[in-house]
């Protein structure tokens, strides 16, 4: 698939089940803990489940001079998605990313014996049971996880940008 096709398909099956409680820092490093459950491309019925953390540093509600970088983000199939390309990739289509720059470290890739339900509701359950505040769970295509791990961070920005609003706009007045 080309990179159009996976990120038209994370858009259309992308689902935020549950973002992070945690907010991320208007002015500072944010790291995030995911859990990305697909349906198995190998055991029908089954679930992929991939786990990994996100850094997003700097979240900021103005463009940096620069372009945000992405690290960690590529395919695990050996075709697909390159890190290195996604920069050039969001920018020739307008999309804007409000951050300086996106670090994925995935540490783990499962199979969930039954239903992308079942999963879904396990991992929920596990979460509530351990008051892990730092944790989003994300359900879409497995072979654009990648783009809807970043559509989550995305959904955290949008999820606080009054609040952020209000903190920019008391420091640029403490400055000024």
């Amino acid at each position: 698939m080309s990179l159009e096709e996976l990120w038209n398909e994370a858009l259309k099956g992308t689902e935020i089940v549950r973002l992070p409680i945690k907010r991320l820092l208007t002015f500072g490093s944010t790291r995030f803990d995911y859990i990305f459950l697909s349906p198995s491309l190998v055991n029908q019925g089954d679930t992929a489940v991939r786990k990994g953390k996100l850094d997003v540093d700097r979240p900021t509600l103005f463009l940096p001079k620069d372009a945000p970088t992405f690290e960690g983000f590529d395919s695990d199939t050996g075709g697909g998605i390159k890190s290195e390309q996604l920069t050039s990739f969001f920018y020739a289509r307008g999309v804007r990313f409000p951050s300086l720059q996106y670090r994925n470290e995935p540490y783990e890739l499962d199979v969930f014996e039954g239903s992308l339900a079942k999963a879904e509701k396990a991992f929920n359950d596990e979460i509530r049971r351990k008051e892990n505040l730092s944790t989003g769970i994300v359900i879409g295509s497995d072979v654009s996880w990648q783009f809807s791990v970043l559509l989550l961070a995305c959904h955290m920005i949008d999820t606080h940008i009054d609040s952020d609003l209000k903190a920019l706009m008391a420091r640029i007045k403490k400055k000024g």
